[in-house]
């Protein structure tokens, strides 16, 4: 997030997801994807979203492990911040934390597939 100088604010995209807008050192906008977390777990073996999202610049172009985005690299502080965050099976309704990168997802937004909104 080194790039962003001042003001920023939300913008949804024609894709209908939220990305963080900030201006950079020359006074031009850019775009931060964000991510949704999702974590492999060992209670029932299926996946499942933390429920947290985070912006990233340097972030994968499809769902990927922390480990392998960040193979060889320090950790992001938004990804660092994450790790050792309780998460809920949501088949068995226990809790657990996911301390293996490689079982921790980093999704982009626009790779989730949209439900449509039911009818009021």
């Amino acid at each position: 997030m080194s790039r962003l100088l001042s003001r920023s604010h939300f913008r949804h995209t024609p894709l209908d997801t939220c990305h963080f807008v900030g201006i950079d050192e020359k006074g031009k906008e850019f775009v931060m994807p964000k991510y949704d977390i999702y974590v492999s777990c060992p209670e029932c073996h299926g996946e499942h979203p933390m429920g947290i999202g985070i912006h990233l610049d340097d972030g994968p172009d499809e769902k990927r492990s922390i480990g392998d985005s960040y193979q060889g690299k320090s950790l992001p502080p938004q990804v660092s911040a994450i790790q050792g965050h309780k998460c809920l099976c949501l088949k068995t309704g226990k809790e657990f934390r996911q301390e293996d990168n490689e079982q921790v997802f980093l999704v982009p937004t626009w790779a989730l597939p949209r439900r449509p909104m039911p009818p009021v």
